[in-house]
């Protein structure tokens, strides 16, 4: 009987630790393929689906760090063609993005490290004829980038049955001269 190597075993057993740590996070930067069809501008796509011209960036903390340093106020009203991420920018360049928008405008880095940070939230504007799959994968394969999602466009069915729903003036204002956003009439649209 041969005795056993704790370290050579140790060693393989770390190695096949790594190994399925590696693929877990491989496999995880893949993207699925989208499970609804795409709506680009023009197109007779009806909800559901997906925006074909438009996608949900968040960076990671680090990289959003860089695109808007702790202390230097709320995020921008207007959009970019280049955030100040290398690796973000040059896949953006790459899958067609030709802009970058906050998604919260206004709002500041925050000061406690367990909040949640809404200036990494960017709107990725993609160019006519840019494929929203592969913009997605390329973009979560970056580590700088913690999730990009497609913007599902969803059919309204019905009103809300919220009885205190129109007792907000800017929903239904019920006088001649309407100075609301008209939202019974956005419902109701098939």
């Amino acid at each position: 009987m041969r005795p056993t190597k704790p370290f050579a075993s140790s060693v393989s057993c770390r190695i096949l630790v790594v190994l399925a740590l590696t693929s877990v996070a491989a496999s995880a930067a893949v993207a699925a393929p989208l499970d609804l069809p795409v709506w680009v501008p023009g197109s007779t796509v009806q909800a559901p689906c997906y925006r074909g011209d438009v996608l949900e960036l968040r960076l990671s903390p680090a990289a959003a760090r860089m695109v808007l340093p702790r202390g230097a106020g709320a995020t921008r009203a207007r959009a970019v063609g280049r955030l100040g991420v290398a690796a973000v920018d040059a896949v953006a360049l790459e899958v067609g993005a030709i802009a970058f928008e906050p998604e919260f405008r206004g709002e500041s880095a925050p000061d406690q490290p367990g909040d949640i940070d809404f200036t990494a939230f960017q709107r990725v504007q993609l160019a006519p004829g840019a494929d929203l799959a592969n913009a997605l994968a390329r973009l979560r394969a970056l580590p700088e980038v913690a999730s990009a999602d497609p913007i599902a466009l969803m059919p309204v069915s019905a009103l809300p049955n919220d009885s205190l729903a129109f007792a907000t003036w800017w929903l239904y204002k019920d006088q001649p001269a309407r100075t609301d956003i008209r939202a019974p009439e956005a419902w109701s649209i098939e």
